[in-house]
Parts: C-alpha cells; structure tokens; sequence
C-alpha cells in the first residue's frame, strides 16, 4: 500500500464492521477507495434515485440523512450510509446532503462483494440496519467476536437432551415392585404417571431409605404412599444452567421433562443433578449450595464476590444476557433469603405468615450488579408490625454490611410505611389507583415491580390479583402511568455527543438509568397492567405482550432487545468504574455502542409514541 492508502486502512479500522475484517481485506478495501471533498450543502443523492455504484464512509464533517424535510439521522466520523441501495438493487429511500464541509470516502460495491461473502458479520451489520439512509430493521443486536469462549463458562449454556426412556409406573404399583424395577435398570428414581402418562409423582432412592428402610410404610404399600408430588417440571431443551438454577430454587435433585413444562402434558424425560455434573464438572451451583451452608455474613459476602466475578466472565465472554440475569437473580435471591433466614433464627420465628417483596431491579430479576436496596414486606394478620420491622431492620443491616447500600428514598421493608399486612397493602393500592396524584403514581411505578422472594407466595399472589382486580375499569389511572411512562423522551436528536448532565457530581455524563432503562421499564409496566400481565420483569412483559398484541410483535421484539443490551451496558459500566452503572462517559463508548445506542433511542420513540396514541396522553393535564 501507498501512504495514503495506509491512511486509509488506519482510519476505517477503528469503525464497524471494517473493525471485523483482517488484514488483507482492510488493504484491499483501502485500496478501492476513492476520495470526495465536498463543500456544506452538497447533494449526495436524493430520494428516489438509482444506487450509485459505490457507498460512502464519513471521514470528517457531517452528512444530513432526510425524507420529505424530516431528518432521519445524522452521520458523522466513521459512519457509512448509502448501502442499502446497492444490496437491495432499488432507489434511495432517502436524501443525504452535507451538513458541513466533509471529507467523504467512497467504497466500491464491486470491489466490496467478496469481502461480503467471506465475512458474514460484516453481512449482518449492513442487512440488520446499521448502515444510515435506509429503511432496514432496527434491531439491536450483539456483534459476533472473535474472541474464543472457555469452555467452563460456556458449558453452562449448552442445551442438554433430557433421557428419553424415562422409568415409569402407576400409583397402584406396589413399593417392592417399583423398586425392584429400579434396581434392575439402574437409577435412582421412578416417574409415577396416569393412562395419559402424565406425571403424578416421583420416588427416588432417599424416599425408599426415609420411608420405607426405617419402617414407617411397609413395602407391600402402594406407592402412592410414599412418592414425592407435585413433580418438579421442566420443557425440553433448556441449558444446563437454567436446569440447575430449577433445581437449586425448587431444591430437588431430579426434574421430570414433559412436553411443555408443566404437568399436564406426558412425561418425555428425565434429567438429574448427577447428569448435569457430569456435563459441566465446576458450575455457579457450587456458589448457591455454599450459600444455602453459610453461617456468617463474611462466608456469604466471599460468595457474592465469587458471584460477581463469574458474572463480569460472562460479560467479557459475551453469553446470553438473559442467562446472566436469571443466574444473578437466583444467586441475589439465595443470598436473600439466607440472610432473613439467619435473622429470624436470631430474633425468633416470625408470628405470622409474611412475604419478603423484592423491588426495582431485584423485583424485575434483572439485577447484576450490586445496586441499592429497594424491598418491602407483607404479613398475613394484623398486629405484628413490630416483629417485622425490627427483622427488616436486621436485614437492612446485614445486606449494607454485604455491598447493598440503602436506598436513599427509604424505599425499604424496614420503613412502616412499607411494612404492612395483606390488607393494609390492598388498601394502600386501592387509594393510590382510585385517587391517582403525582405521588401515587411515583409510588406505583415502583410498587407495581415487585417480586416474593422469601416467604409464602401466596401473600404477594393475593397483591398482583387484586391490583389487576382494581385496575379494571380504571382508565384515569392507566393514562397517567401511560403519561408518566412518556415523560422522558429518547434524545433522538443526538448527534456525536449523548445528551449529558450540565452540572453537579456525573457532569458531562450520560445518564442511562434515566434516559434508556426507565423508559423502557415504565412502558413495560403499563402495558403489563392494562393486559392483565403478572409478570414484573421488564423482558418478560414484552415477551407476554406478543400473545396479547400480536400485530406490535416486531416493537415488542425490538423492546427485548433493547432492554437486553441496556442491561448488558450497565453492568459493563459499573464494573468498569466499581460503580452502580448508571452513568456513562460517552467517550468510552465505542462507535458501535453509540450506533446500537440509537436503534435503542428509537425503539424508546416507537413504545412512547404508542402509548401517547392508546392512552391519548397528550389530552391529559
């Protein structure tokens, strides 16, 4: 290459997806460049036109992409716009015009087309709409690395095929025939099933030691006597993570496989803590049953440090950001519970049933990192306030001693206002849906988000009923969550600098929280509550929305998404800066981010712009 052609490759190098190519096909795409100096208001081309036969790099300046007056986007240093043309073989579905003096590079379609065909990131980067001055799906989406992934932590998201040829037999069987048929084929449980092979219940070697080899039902029993129900079960084809997290939650070692998960479809397989060991030799379980054996704060603090090590490998490896926030979840919710299990072994046991509510990020299950504390309690019957506010106040203690700080609002079990019983809670609800003023509503966002993680579920089961019982017929109250939900609007506008914070301690900072995980979370909610959706977490309302509105499946996918890869984004931040992650130097976002950042900002625009039509939020005052 010449010196100028080194130049090239040099600049184009640092930009997605050339960032993606090697050597010799960044000097071969150097190579074909040609260089436009062009002057502030020059049209590149215009809608409607025929594709030139090349597209365009920014190199320095900035180029107008509009339709019809609007401006669509704006491209700046590094961005490529004019591609879409040229793959689709159809006219411009946009204008672009310099909004400045610019220096642009053109690339050669013809001199471009291996170099497609070789690399399929850089395919993908184009037909999943990155590339400006187009209309392409605006999905946001995880490019491929390069980089190799470890096989210990890798391990974990392989999906396992459950055994096919699970032991069975009928509730009338007898105890001595079931384990002789055991016996002979080798295993440690059998399946107890109707006619329709459904699953009716499970014996495994430790029923037949408990019950029958200490004499308490006699081995000519049925074996309806001692089996195990209902059976823990599962669909087919999960990973082995999300197997051994069911397993850890529900605490037993074997999981029956039916067709749809649940028990009302046949029994297909098996799958047994014993197999999963065998597949993965050292797994996140390990930390999880460490846990449930801690008996000092120190113990559990070492564990969740363990915990966020495992979880910044999965970052930095780049696995399903799901899978990260279901395996943060079932580990936060270990520690949890531990911690209110020690209490009240401390104080003594609690006087009547209760539920340990998580809210905020842990309540939604998309908590990584080790943010505030946001929970709150409700207890069964009326005059045990004092009980549970003082194991509140312990647990507050001892989840700041282990990183969690309180939450400055005092949004906590441990403050009366949060500490109710059942009934107290519904009438608390009740007021704030029938007489919905700015701070009911700032109460209900964050109330509307919580999750039982400690307790008798039935407690915080018999809340999410009756505010979708409340919530019926209510349409003031929908409509100013639904305007509260578009108060922050995407910054669309952006260009090469994020909107940031003017002043005080996260000056020039952008603030993610506020600007994308919020907006996100809050359209989530209203939409979950007017469809009747139980669900807290953010994903899975978008995921549940889909049956509901099946014509809005491409935004709720695009949702999904987005609210993945902010979550992803957040966490890198903060264990980056040791920090919650919520503010970002937009200088250490790359220009991928920063494009993927936008596709986000116009999902935001599209779930806003749906509600301010569905709830007419405009008209409200």
């Amino acid at each position: 290459m010449n010196q100028i052609q080194e130049r090239v490759a040099d600049f184009i190098k640092a930009y997605p997806p050339f960032d993606l190519l090697k050597a010799e096909a960044l000097t071969t795409v150097a190579s074909s460049i040609d260089i436009d100096y062009c002057e502030k208001e020059t049209a590149i081309f215009k809608e409607g036109q025929a594709p030139l036969p090349h597209f365009y790099i920014v190199r320095k300046g900035s180029v107008r992409i509009s339709s019809n007056g609007a401006l669509i986007d704006m491209c700046d240093e590094g961005d490529v716009f004019g591609v879409r043309a040229l793959i689709a073989n159809d006219t411009y579905l946009a204008d672009a015009e310099t909004d400045e003096d610019c220096i642009l590079y053109k690339i050669p379609l013809a001199a471009f087309k291996q170099i497609l065909i070789e690399n399929p990131a850089v395919t993908h980067y184009f037909t999943s709409g990155f590339a400006s001055g187009k209309s392409l799906p605006k999905t946001p989406f995880r490019m491929p690395t390069s980089s190799s992934v470890s096989t210990h932590f890798m391990s974990g998201m392989q999906v396992v095929e459950s055994r096919r040829e699970v032991l069975c037999c009928s509730d009338s069987d007898l105890i001595k025939d079931a384990a002789c048929l055991m016996s002979k084929r080798g295993v440690g449980s059998i399946v107890i099933v109707d006619k329709a092979m459904l699953p009716l219940g499970i014996i495994t070697d430790k029923d037949l030691r408990n019950k029958v080899a200490t004499g308490l039902v006699e081995i000519h029993e049925s074996v309806a006597e001692i089996m195990s129900s209902p059976v823990a079960c599962v669909p087919p084809d999960k990973t082995q993570t999300d197997y051994l997290i069911i397993m850890l939650t529900k605490r037993v070692h074997h999981l029956c496989v039916t067709e749809d998960g649940s028990r009302h479809t046949p029994v297909i397989g098996m799958i047994t803590e014993h197999d999963l060991l065998l597949l993965q030799g050292t797994n996140p379980a390990v930390i999880l049953r460490e846990m449930d054996k801690a008996t000092s704060l120190d113990r559990l603090g070492t564990l969740r440090k363990h915990a966020a090590d495992l979880f910044k490998q999965h970052l930095k490896q780049e696995l399903p950001i799901g899978a990260t926030c279901r395996l943060a979840t079932a580990i936060n919710d270990r520690l949890l519970q531990r911690v209110i299990a020690m209490a009240t072994e401390t104080i003594g046991p609690p006087p009547c049933k209760f539920n340990w509510l998580a809210l905020g990020s842990l309540g939604r299950a998309e908590q990584i990192l080790q943010t505030d504390q946001d929970h709150a309690l409700v207890f069964a019957e009326e005059g045990h306030q004092a009980y549970f506010l003082t194991l509140a106040k312990m647990v507050s203690d001892q989840l700041e001693q282990l990183g969690f700080p309180r939450d400055p609002a005092d949004v906590s079990a441990e403050n009366p206002k949060w500490c109710l019983s059942l009934n107290d809670w519904k009438k608390q609800f009740t007021r704030w849906m029938r007489t919905p003023d700015k701070e009911a509503i700032l109460h209900c966002n964050i109330f509307f988000d919580f999750r039982g993680v400690f307790g008798d579920h039935t407690l915080h089961e018999e809340l999410r009923k009756h505010i979708n019982h409340e919530q019926t017929g209510i349409d003031l109250f929908t409509a100013l969550l639904a305007k509260e939900a578009v108060e922050t609007p995407a910054p669309l506008s952006f260009f090469r600098n994020l909107v940031v914070e003017r002043s005080g301690t996260h000056k020039d900072r952008f603030d993610l929280k506020l600007r994308v995980l919020l907006p996100l979370v809050d359209c989530a909610r209203v939409l979950a509550l007017t469809h009747a959706i139980p669900s807290s977490g953010t994903t899975d309302r978008y995921e549940a929305l889909k049956q509901k509105l099946p014509e809005r499946t491409t935004l709720f996918n695009s949702a999904v998404e987005a609210t993945q890869y902010a979550i992803r984004l957040k966490a890198a931040s903060g264990f980056r800066n040791s920090d919650n992650g919520r503010y970002i130097a937009p200088d250490m976002l790359s220009k991928l981010e920063r494009q993927m950042l936008r596709s986000v900002f116009e999902t935001i625009d599209d779930l806003q712009q749906m509600l301010k039509l569905s709830f007419q939020t405009d008209r409200l005052r």
